[in-house]
């Protein structure tokens, strides 16, 4: 009996993917009630310099974050193509 280590590679992969995204909707569900708490012109001063400081700083490294999200998309396909053979 020959031992697949791509197969287990796969699922062990696979499964700390789940585990995380599990871990991060976790977080998500447990701060969502001290937001709701935050008066709204907190909230919309936070999320308007959150996306003053994110957009200055996507502007200065454009094609960095262009080849890394090409470079995310052709990993996830490769990895949807490895579980369809």
């Amino acid at each position: 009996m020959a031992i697949d280590f791509f197969l287990i590679y796969r699922l062990l992969l696979t499964g700390l993917s789940a585990y995380n995204v599990i871990r991060v909707a976790r977080s998500v569900a447990q701060y969502k009630p001290m937001y709701d708490r935050v008066p709204l012109w907190v909230r919309r001063f936070i999320t308007d310099r959150g996306r003053e400081f994110f957009g200055r700083a996507l502007l200065n490294s454009r094609t960095d974050v262009a080849i890394n999200l090409a470079l995310l998309i052709i990993l996830v396909i490769l990895t949807l193509i490895c579980w369809l053979i």
